[in-house]
C-alpha cells in the first residue's frame, strides 16, 4: 500500500479539497470533505508534508496539522494563482498542481506563524 508523502489542501469556508501524492508524485488520494471532518481525517494519516496556500486561515490549519505530527508548508498566493488559471480549471487539478509546486525547490515557502508570533487581533471598537 502506498503512503501519502505530500498532502495538498485547498482550504475554503466549508469544503476542502485534498490531494495526496506518494514520494514519486503519483496521485494516490483525492477527497473532498467538510471543515469538521478535516482535522480528524488528517490526524489519522501517517506523518507527511501538508501544503496549503497562504491565506487568512492557513496559519490556524498549519498549527492543527503540526500538532498531529505533520510538516506544514504554506505557499504564497502569487505562486498559486497561475496554477489555477487554466482553461480546464477544476479544484482537484488545481490542488494537484499546488502539490507538485510544493515539492519543487524553486517555490519559496512561508513559515507558519505560531500563536506567539501571530499579530494580535484588533479589539472591537467601543461606542459610547
Amino acid at each position: 500500500m502506498n503512503t501519502i508523502s505530500t498532502l495538498g489542501i485547498d482550504i475554503a469556508k466549508n469544503t476542502f479539497q485534498l490531494h495526496g501524492a506518494d514520494h514519486t508524485g503519483k496521485a494516490i488520494m483525492r477527497k473532498r470533505m467538510s471543515r469538521h471532518q478535516l482535522a480528524a481525517y488528517v490526524a489519522n494519516l501517517a506523518p507527511c508534508t501538508v501544503v496549503i496556500e497562504s491565506c487568512g486561515g492557513a496559519n490556524y490549519w498549519a498549527r492543527v496539522f503540526q500538532r498531529s505530527g505533520h510538516t506544514a508548508k504554506l505557499i504564497s498566493p502569487q505562486f498559486v494563482k497561475p496554477l489555477t488559471m487554466c482553461p480546464e480549471f477544476s479544484y482537484p487539478v488545481a490542488v494537484h498542481r499546488i502539490n507538485d509546486k510544493a515539492v519543487g525547490t524553486v517555490t519559496p515557502q512561508i513559515p507558519p506563524q505560531t500563536i506567539a508570533t501571530h499579530p494580535p487581533i484588533a479589539s472591537p471598537h467601543h461606542f459610547v
